[in-house]
């Protein structure tokens, strides 16, 4: 009678146990979801002080104590909460159901069987257990005791979560309009359920309910913020319905949750060029393709052509190479490298860009070929090419030049200077390259003219650099 007399006293003690007036399933059921969803957006900070303000002035109040277990669910150190609880308060079943869905996400199945089995036991018609035995048993692999039990659990009550598993079941069976009946019950009862508004943003979608499939996918996004297939989902949702804002807003989000997909930097690259407000944006983006994506020369050739507007010319020339290194038979970079250098004042860095552009491929050819030529022009090359010794080039070379200098120098009396240039010529007559050591003169086309004359000249047999040094300086120069 003793030990018996002692139980009471502590289940009065408690708040547990058959005296106890425990709050109805649902409201209690409320408050756990309620909880969770604190959860999913990380803010159960403020109901877990609330909940201990609540258990200081009511210390017998065991649910209270369950409250403050589930704000850290599934951890270890809400399972030792739980466990403290249940160790006093062994009949309260809500104590049961977190160990059991805490077993559940441990994987610990017997141990999570047993929690489920032992409320059911006292009260079969605790509908909370059967979801969470269904969701056990989803967990194991098994769908038809799954969809067995979230049937039974809703024939005892409106648990949520039942909604929600039934539904995505059927769902995943093809039945969809029965489904959505489900998933929308689901989301009525407890909006924040990843679970059910996956499957409903497809079918509103299949549907053509876009304002539908919008609201579900960001309900869905804001549940779960670093899943890159929900923010996607919802990004290209707002791009299909011509929000384009909202879907760059959405890109962007992605794209800060790491490992960005080249589709998305080119849609996101596209949305900024079509605002035509956004160059900085679709900069930085370009550059993220750029780097993405090393064989592209796209991004390159955009990002030339962005800085090219805001006068960033050295940047542009460096990207525009980059295009060059990436698709060396890129017609349409050597046109805009040509067009570059002619805004230097570099006449025979353009030639050359644009006689490489002219033996290119795809857009761009014909306009090297017709810029190229026009420009050239201007160099009044000489018809017949210098050849022989490097002496009789030199004089060759010396003479065109000396005409063209007396043509400029009458437009600038001041132009004078001296030109230095080196010709690498290979063993077999043919000119690698020609560098321009010093130019003092300062006149593009003169600087050209020499250039082009002595690359095209035809030299000895013989591998050899000479040096060719011409001084401007009289009314005819030497």
């Amino acid at each position: 009678m003793k030990r018996a007399g002692l139980m009471l006293s502590l289940w009065l003690l408690t708040g547990a146990g058959p005296a106890a007036n425990a709050p109805p399933i649902p409201d209690v059921l409320r408050e756990l979801l309620g909880i969770i969803s604190a959860a999913q957006r990380g803010s159960t900070g403020e109901l877990r002080i609330k909940y201990q303000d609540q258990a200081r002035a009511r210390p017998g109040d065991a649910l209270l104590r369950v409250y403050i277990a589930w704000c850290d669910i599934p951890s270890d150190d809400s399972w030792n909460q739980l466990k403290g609880v249940a160790s006093v308060n062994p009949d309260l079943p809500w104590v049961h159901l977190g160990m059991g869905m805490v077993y559940t996400t441990w994987k610990m199945r017997d141990q999570a069987r047993a929690e489920f089995e032992l409320i059911l036991k006292a009260d079969p018609k605790f509908y909370p257990a059967v979801t969470g035995q269904a969701e056990l048993a989803l967990a194991s692999g098994d769908r038809d005791r799954a969809r067995e039990l979230f049937t039974r659990s809703l024939s005892l009550g409106d648990d949520p979560r039942a909604h929600a598993g039934l539904g995505a079941l059927l769902f995943e069976d093809g039945k969809v309009p029965e489904a959505q009946v489900e998933l929308e019950k689901a989301i009525k009862g407890w909006p924040d359920q990843p679970r059910a508004l996956k499957p409903l943003v497809s079918i509103y979608q299949a549907a053509g309910n876009q304002a539908a499939a919008i609201k579900a996918a960001t309900q869905l996004a804001d549940l779960a913020p670093k899943d890159r297939e929900a923010r996607k989902a919802l990004a290209d949702l707002r791009f299909d319905t011509g929000d384009k804002p909202g879907a760059a807003l959405e890109y962007e989000r992605l794209l800060r949750l790491g490992n960005p997909d080249k589709a998305v930097l080119e849609r996101l690259a596209a949305l900024y060029r079509d605002a035509g407000n956004a160059a900085e944006s679709e900069e930085r983006v370009q550059q993220q393709l750029a780097a993405l994506d090393k064989q592209n020369s796209d991004p390159c050739m955009r990002l030339a052509e962005l800085l090219i507007a805001r006068g960033a010319l050295e940047p542009a020339e460096g990207q525009l190479l980059e295009a060059v290194e990436r698709t060396p038979k890129r017609a349409e970079a050597y046109l805009q490298i040509g067009r570059l250098k002619l805004k230097k004042q570099q006449q025979f860095e353009a030639a050359e860009a644009f006689r490489a552009g002219a033996l290119g491929e795809g857009e761009g050819v014909e306009d090297c070929k017709k810029e190229g030529v026009a420009l050239e022009k201007t160099f009044k090359l000489p018809a017949k090419k210098a050849h022989g010794s490097v002496d009789a080039i030199y004089g060759s070379v010396a003479a065109s030049l000396n005409e063209l200098f007396g043509e400029r120098k009458r437009a600038n009396p001041a132009l004078a200077g001296e030109l230095k240039l080196r010709v690498r010529v290979l063993a077999d007559g043919q000119v690698k390259g020609v560098d321009v050591l010093s130019d003092t003169v300062g006149d593009p086309v003169l600087t050209a003219h020499v250039y082009f004359s002595l690359k095209q000249a035809q030299y000895p047999r013989q591998k050899r650099e000479p040096t060719f040094e011409f001084e401007l300086k009289g009314p005819r120069g030497k």
